[in-house]
């Protein structure tokens, strides 16, 4: 993380080897060129065998924290523009809900009418029925109750479907089985209140989260041009190196060697 990169780097490297090509150095005398016989004062030679190089480097960025510290602040803005997508998601759910709620309990206000409508149309028809048959009332006045409760009966039949499918979508968006049975209670009336508009708007416009998410964005887009900005710095870094030589001549290459020092690396052209 951007957070781990602000710390040492501790890196171990090796190489196992073996020389192709013997490798000899050695030192000529000033008398070389005037006696002949004369050759060099001293020689050192290099035998071909297996050789090894450990290495261990540790290294403190030093110019690079002012690039992580944007990093860093390039992921909490990367994170709060996701907690704002969550926000719009939870409050599109939420609307959702409600107005599959309201829908419901439109529904199952009409539907409840109708049921008492259907009980009343069914005593009428008898006692229309019944009037009919004692010759007191017109069969066409029967007909055409029948005719109302046929009606409302089928009125009612597509108002119970349409229950069934509010339903089902209410516990769809509740994450629970859409079978499952409930009523919805009425709401009490929410009368009374006196807010001023003009705040409400400005607060609402201001907890949007669609409009937070483009703020973000925006300083995003900020502190991404700052990041490539500060490409320019080099990265300098304070080092400490260590570097132990296995099977090499001791006269000519030292058994283990230690450094302390300064490392800088700037890339001139990025293209």
């Amino acid at each position: 993380s951007d957070l781990t990169r602000r710390l040492p780097s501790m890196e171990v490297y090796s190489l196992v080897s073996q020389q192709l090509v013997k490798l000899d150095a050695g030192s000529a005398s000033s008398a070389t060129n005037v006696i002949p016989g004369v050759g060099s004062i001293f020689s050192i030679g290099t035998a071909r065998r297996p050789t090894a190089i450990f290495a261990g480097q540790i290294l403190q960025p030093l110019s690079q924290q002012y690039r992580i510290r944007l990093d860093i602040k390039q992921a909490g803005l990367a994170r709060e523009v996701e907690g704002e997508k969550l926000r719009q998601a939870e409050q599109t759910t939420l609307n959702q809900v409600k107005k599959n709620y309201y829908a419901i309990l439109q529904t199952q206000s009409a539907l409840d009418s109708l049921r008492e409508a259907i009980r009343y149309y069914r005593e009428l028809d008898r006692v229309t029925t019944d009037n009919v048959a004692q010759q007191v009332s017109l069969k066409a006045d029967s007909l055409e109750v029948k005719t109302r409760l046929a009606k409302v009966e089928y009125e009612a039949l597509n108002l119970t479907n349409q229950l069934v499918t509010e339903k089902e979508q209410f516990n769809n968006l509740l994450g629970r089985d859409v079978r499952t049975e409930f009523r919805v209670a009425a709401i009490a009336d929410a009368g009374g209140l006196d807010a001023d508009l003009t705040l409400a708007r400005t607060r609402a416009l201001d907890q949007r989260p669609e409009l937070r998410e483009a703020r973000l964005r925006v300083r995003q887009a900020e502190v991404d041009r700052r990041i490539k900005k500060s490409e320019y710095i080099p990265d300098v870094s304070a080092g400490f190196t260590y570097m132990s030589f296995r099977n090499f001549d001791n006269a000519a290459i030292p058994k283990n060697s230690a450094s302390v020092g300064v490392v800088m690396k700037w890339e001139v052209f990025d293209w």
